[in-house]
C-alpha cells in the first residue's frame, strides 16, 4: 500500500502511525524522510571469504560512531548495518502479524507428520535440495563463488531437465571432484546437516513442551 502525504498525516494524527521524533517537514508526496543514526556496523570483508552463520565470527563487523560534523561515506559494493534516529511504529502491520501468527499456531497445534511421505517428497527433487549446501562447500574449499555457482547450476539444470540424480552428476563432475573428496560430497547430500540443531530449536521455542501439538505417524505412501 502506498499512502499519499494527506493519508500519512491523517494516520499520524489518528495514532495509526507513530514517528518519534516527528518533523512535519519530512513528509514527502508519498513517503516520509527519516534520519540515519550515528552508529553503524561496518563489515570487515577482508577478514573472511564469506559469512558463515554456523561459525563464530566476532570480528566480522566493527562498530563505527560518526560525529555530528563528520561525513560517513558508503562506497559502491559496501554493506553496513544501521538504524534510524526516529522510532517508527506501524500498529496495522502488528495486527496483521498477530493474525498470521495465530493462524500459524492453529495449524501447527494439530499437525500430524508422516516421515515416509516427507522422505518421498524430498527424494522427488532428485537431490536438488542440496544445491545450496554444495555451493557453500565449494566456496569454503576456495572456489570463487561465481565459478562454484556455474558448476552447481550446470549439474542442477541437467538433473532437472533430464531427470538424472543430482548427486551422481556432481560425483562425476571433474571440476567438483578435484575440490571435494567423495566423503565430503556424501556429507553435502546428507539430511543430517539440516537436522543437527533440531533438538536445540525445539527446546528454545517450546521449552519442555517440545512435543506438544505435534504427532509423528507412520503409514503408507498414499497418506498426506
Amino acid at each position: 500500500m502506498i499512502l499519499s502525504d494527506r493519508d500519512i498525516r491523517t494516520a499520524i494524527e489518528a495514532g495509526r502511525i507513530t514517528i518519534d521524533p516527528f518533523d512535519e517537514r519530512c513528509i514527502q508526496p508519498s513517503s516520509v524522510d527519516l534520519h540515519v543514526d550515528s552508529q553503524f556496523r561496518v563489515f570487515a570483508n577482508s577478514r573472511y571469504p564469506f559469512i558463515d552463520v554456523r561459525e563464530e565470527q566476532p570480528d566480522l563487523t566493527e562498530l563505527v560512531e560518526v560525529k555530528p560534523d563528520e561525513p560517513f561515506i558508503l562506497h559502491p559494493g559496501e554493506f553496513v548495518l544501521g538504524s534510524t534516529l526516529e522510532r517508527v511504529v506501524l500498529p496495522d502491520s502488528s495486527i496483521t502479524t498477530d493474525y498470521m501468527l495465530a493462524k500459524a499456531t492453529s495449524l501447527i497445534d494439530g499437525l500430524v507428520v508422516y516421515p515416509e511421505r516427507m522422505l518421498e517428497n524430498l527424494n522427488a527433487t532428485r537431490g536438488l535440495i542440496f544445491s545450496g549446501q554444495l555451493l557453500l562447500a565449494l566456496t569454503q574449499s576456495g572456489v570463487a563463488r561465481e565459478t562454484a555457482y556455474e558448476w552447481v547450476q550446470r549439474n542442477a539444470m541437467k538433473s532437472w531437465d533430464e531427470g538424472v540424480d543430482f548427486k551422481a552428476l556432481v560425483a562425476a563432475d571433474a571440476d567438483i571432484a578435484r575440490q571435494l573428496p567423495a566423503g565430503q560430497i556424501d556429507s553435502v547430500f546428507s539430511l543430517e546437516s539440516y537436522l543437527r540443531n533440531v533438538d536445540q530449536v525445539f527446546a528454545r521455542v517450546f521449552g519442555n513442551k517440545s512435543s506438544r501439538g505435534v504427532s509423528v505417524a507412520s503409514g503408507s505412501s498414499d497418506q498426506t
